[in-house]
């Protein structure tokens, strides 16, 4: 008989933990690893795997799973679409956090829409398909074989977001906003770029008399010119070179800068506009996203906008970023 453990006692037999990681020693006491040493959940369903034992479904929680997840795969996603994600995984973990992770079934999940739907049925939906990418990913990852729960289970209906942002609220908030909103602002209006992009952007993304912006969902690149044809600064020539050669305390290459040169957080935005917006007295109904379908709207050319957009599908413009049905004379 083996020695008693003196550490770590709660491993089952032939599961050791060293400083590197998990082991497993077979009968012939040789080691393989099969998990890192923060990995217990994967640890545990390599052991039942070797041993040829049925792992104890309450070994591999939810929340566990769901702390790799949030490790591993969310920083690979975009700045914004990692906030959104991090802000539902914790309403998941909440819910899901202590079960284990094979005993959510589709009815669990189709009650968590039914109560999470009372206060937010869209984010209802967002967190169930964040569920089954989840779920999906702990399946990749060796942590579930279980059929994926969120599969067949009905979500809300979703009606597409309709606000159109006409000039007068436009130049209203413009106009109350403070410098950094003014310049994000007057960059979107003529880029249709998200705010992402836009407080991301850097003079470096300036080459020659082209500007470069990568659209956050689609990964297209966009080009603008910053000169005429006559050779003259257009409009956003204009507005790029009045930003840079700006009078300030201290200055960085961000195109959006707070009053110390510092790039601006996205929440820091969210905030400035918000104030804008407010004093404005527009009303809460618009955000700084419904720029992006008025410049598409208010182009009234459906490709050109699609190109400004960097849509690969012309459907995905038309759908989700025309506001208002084309001006037409009435019949005779």
């Amino acid at each position: 008989m083996g020695r008693r453990r003196t550490v770590n006692r709660g491993l089952p037999e032939r599961l050791y933990l060293k400083r590197d990681g998990y082991y497993y020693r077979d009968l012939n006491r040789r080691e393989t690893k099969v998990a890192p040493a923060d990995d217990l959940p994967k640890a545990l369903i390599e052991w039942a795997q070797r041993e040829g034992v049925r792992l104890n479904p309450d070994a591999v929680t939810f929340g566990a799973v769901a702390g790799k997840f949030r490790e591993q795969y969310i920083p690979s996603k975009a700045a914004k679409t990692q906030r959104d994600y991090l802000r539902q995984l914790d309403n998941l973990i909440s819910v899901f956090g202590q079960s284990a992770l094979d005993s959510v079934t589709p009815s669990d999940v189709a009650e968590y829409r039914r109560v999470r739907s009372e206060k937010a049925p869209i984010q209802a939906n967002r967190e169930i398909a964040l569920l089954s990418v989840l779920w999906n990913w702990s399946r990749e990852h060796g942590y579930t074989s279980q059929t994926n729960p969120c599969q067949g289970v009905r979500k809300n209906r979703e009606t597409g977001r309709s606000v159109y942002m006409t000039d007068a609220v436009y130049s209203a908030i413009l106009l109350a906003g403070d410098q950094s909103v003014k310049d994000a602002m007057r960059i979107g209006k003529m880029t249709a770029a998200d705010i992402g992009v836009i407080l991301a952007a850097t003079t470096r993304q300036i080459d020659g008399d082209i500007l470069r912006m990568q659209r956050t969902k689609t990964g297209t690149a966009v080009r603008f010119r910053l000169r005429d044809e006559a050779g003259a600064l257009n409009e956003l020539g204009a507005l790029l070179e009045e930003i840079r050669t700006r009078k300030r305390t201290a200055t960085s290459i961000y195109l959006v800068q707070d009053d110390d040169g510092q790039a601006l957080t996205y929440d820091t935005f969210v905030r400035r506009f918000s104030a804008a917006r407010t004093l404005s007295g527009v009303g809460k109904a618009y955000q700084f996203r419904d720029i992006r379908p008025k410049v598409a709207t208010d182009m009234d050319d459906i490709n050109r906008a699609q190109a400004m957009l960097g849509h690969k599908q012309i459907a995905t413009t038309q759908r989700h970023y025309i506001r208002r049905g084309k001006l037409v004379d009435p019949a005779k």
